[in-house]
């Protein structure tokens, strides 16, 4: 996976996105835990997510 990476984290039941540094990371690169669909990209900064200890949210169809 890659900065700015979204995806579905297959064991853990949830939406991840990749913004910096993992607990896996041997660098500055995010490492995933165990396997994840990777689904779309941040087009921008993603050093915004460093504000959130946390978040939540919900996904909708769309259009």
């Amino acid at each position: 996976c890659e900065i700015g990476d979204i995806g579905y984290w297959i064991h853990g039941d949830a939406i991840v996105i990749f913004f910096g540094k993992t607990p896996r990371s041997q660098n500055d690169n995010p490492v995933a835990a165990s396997a994840v669909n990777i689904f779309a990209k941040i087009e921008g900064d993603t050093s915004v997510f460093k504000q959130f200890k946390s978040f939540s949210g919900s996904l909708k169809a769309g259009d």
